[in-house]
């Protein structure tokens, strides 16, 4: 079983801790101007730093473009480590560097996700593997390192994410191998292809 930790059930329920601090919000303009939001927008990432850059936050503004709301509206999400169980606190440093005025704001939502302060190990069930809790970040390295974890203690002679065929390398069940381009094909490939074409020559 793979689990998130707040399904793990294991005595005592081990805390939980806020992790991340998370704002939604809808408004009526786009940040920067017309050479920062060319095309309408679509999808802009940005970094924004509060304390002296002793703290930073994830936005991410998303147009109509996007397909992520109506024309003329915006949606941005903000991300930043937690602080607090109070996210609208947590995030007010950078929200107030956004947003000129509440007027631009038409709906905003905020909220916690918690992760658990500690999860051991040997006091799981062995078949029991337990992902670790949201994290900030942007890019999914961390997600994709446990992901592989699981993975090698679950199926540990297999092969994680393998690398998916080119198109080329593809073969119908009814179609001749010969018929592909040789010369696009990896070379292990082109070599199983060379075997066939001396085997079915033999059997002839």
């Amino acid at each position: 079983l793979v689990s998130a930790p707040g399904q793990v059930p294991i005595n005592p329920v081990t805390p939980m801790r806020p992790n991340i601090s998370r704002g939604l919000f809808i408004s009526c303009s786009p940040l920067g101007n017309e050479e920062i939001n060319k095309g309408g927008g679509g999808v802009n990432l940005l970094r924004l730093l509060a304390d002296g850059g002793a703290r930073e936050a994830i936005v991410i503004q998303l147009s109509h473009y996007s397909g992520a709301c109506p024309e003329g509206l915006y949606i941005f999400h903000i991300t930043t480590p937690a602080q607090s169980e109070d996210p609208i606190a947590d995030l007010a440093p950078f929200t107030s560097q956004i947003f000129q005025s509440i007027s631009q704001i038409v709906f905003s939502s905020h909220f916690t996700l918690y992760s658990p302060q500690s999860l051991e190990a040997n006091a799981l069930p062995l078949s029991i593997h337990c992902t670790s809790g949201p994290i900030y970040e942007i890019d999914y390295d961390a997600a994709i390192s446990e992901a592989h974890r699981i993975f090698m203690e679950l199926y540990p002679t297999e092969v994680f994410l393998p690398r998916a065929p080119d198109p080329e390398e593809i073969v119908i069940d009814g179609e001749d191998p010969s018929a592909l381009n040789e010369h696009s094909l990896p070379e292990d490939l082109r070599a199983q292809l060379h075997d066939m074409e001396l085997n079915s020559t033999e059997n002839q």
